[in-house]
C-alpha cells in the first residue's frame, strides 16, 4: 500500500504541470454553442459537468467498474436510455456519474464525435426558483431537443416526487423517450423504496443501477489519492497509520453511510482538527477523536 501511495503521489506530481495537451483539455469545449445551437433556459438552471471533464483527467483509482459499464450501454440505446442511480449516502454515486462522463467524453473526442453535455439539473431552483416550473422546464427542454445530445442528473428525484408537482414530473417522463436526451437519476436506497417506487409510471422509465460499497481495498486506494487534493490545499501531511486507522474505526464504529464516503469524512475532519492546532501531521490520535466525535462514544 505504502509502494503504491509513492506511484500515486509520483503521478500526482506529474499531472500538476502545465503542457499544452493539458492546456488543448481545458479549452477544448470553446465554440460549443456555435455548433449545437443555444440552450439558455436549460443553462440557467444546471450546471455542466462535462465541459471541463478532460482536463480535469481520469481518477487514478475507478471503483466500481461493472456499473460504469452498465450506465454506459444503457445511454448508447436508441430507446429506453435512462439510468436511475440507487445506492446509501457515501457509496460515490455521483463519482460514478462523474467517470460515465469522462469515458463517453473521451471515447467522442478520439472518434471526432459531437460531444454530449452532462447537465447537473439544480433541482432547488427549479421547483422553488421559478413560477411556473413546469412550463419553465418543457420550454427548455423543447429547445434543448433541437441542440444537440444532452445527459440531464437529477441528483435526488425524490425532492421532485416528494414535492408532489405532479407538472414537472409530467414534463420529465414527456421528454424520457426523446433520443436526444437521456436522464440519469440518483436516489437513495431508502428514498427509492418508500417514494420514487410507489410512482410505477415513472419508475418504469429507467433502468436501475445499484451501486453498493466500496471494498477495504478500493476505500484505502481512494483515501490515498484523495490526500493529495488535501494535503495540496491545506499543507498538511498523513501517517499511513492514520490513514489506516481511519478505515478500519470508521468500519467498526461509524454506522451511518457507506465506503469510500464516510472514511473520506472523517479524513477530512481530522486535517481540519489539526490544522486549527496549527499541527503539520494528522496522527492517529487525530482520526481517533474524529471518529469519536462521529460515532458518539470514546
Amino acid at each position: 500500500n505504502i509502494l503504491q501511495w509513492e506511484r500515486f503521489h509520483f503521478e500526482w506530481e506529474q499531472e500538476r504541470r502545465w503542457t499544452p495537451d493539458r492546456l488543448l483539455l481545458l479549452f477544448g469545449s470553446f465554440g460549443r454553442s456555435w455548433v449545437a445551437g443555444y440552450t439558455d433556459e436549460l443553462d440557467r438552471m444546471t450546471t455542466d459537468m462535462s465541459a471541463d471533464i478532460l482536463f480535469r483527467g481520469q481518477k487514478k483509482i475507478v471503483i466500481q467498474q461493472k456499473e460504469i459499464e452498465n450506465v454506459l450501454h444503457v445511454l448508447s440505446r436508441s430507446t429506453q436510455q435512462n439510468v436511475l442511480v440507487i445506492g446509501r449516502s457515501g457509496v460515490g454515486k455521483r463519482t460514478l456519474i462523474e467517470n460515465v462522463a469522462y469515458r463517453m467524453r473521451k471515447n467522442e473526442r478520439e472518434k471526432a464525435m459531437p460531444y454530449t453535455r452532462f447537465l447537473r439539473v439544480d433541482t432547488q431552483q427549479l421547483l422553488a426558483g421559478t413560477a411556473n416550473p413546469d412550463a419553465f422546464l418543457l420550454q427548455a427542454l423543447g429547445r434543448a431537443k433541437k441542440a444537440g445530445r444532452f445527459v440531464l442528473i437529477l441528483d435526488n428525484i425524490a425532492s421532485i416526487v416528494d414535492s408532489g408537482n405532479t407538472g414537472v414530473m409530467a414534463v420529465l417522463t414527456k421528454f424520457l423517450d426523446a433520443p436526444n436526451i437521456s436522464l440519469i437519476a440518483i436516489a437513495d436506497t431508502h428514498d427509492y423504496h418508500t417514494m420514487v417506487k410507489k410512482h410505477a409510471a415513472l419508475d418504469v422509465l429507467f433502468e436501475k443501477v445499484y451501486v453498493n460499497d466500496a471494498s477495504d481495498q478500493e476505500t484505502m486506494q481512494v483515501l490515498m489519492t484523495h490526500y493529495f487534493k488535501l494535503g495540496t490545499k491545506k499543507h498538511m501531511y498523513i501517517t499511513y497509520k492514520a490513514l489506516k486507522s481511519i478505515l478500519d474505526l470508521s468500519k467498526r464504529y461509524i454506522g451511518k453511510g457507506g465506503f469510500p464516503g464516510k472514511a473520506i469524512a472523517v479524513m477530512e475532519d481530522a486535517v481540519i482538527a489539526a490544522k486549527r492546532r496549527e499541527d503539520t501531521y494528522v496522527t492517529e490520535t487525530d482520526v481517533r477523536a474524529m471518529v469519536s466525535l462521529k460515532a458518539h462514544m470514546d
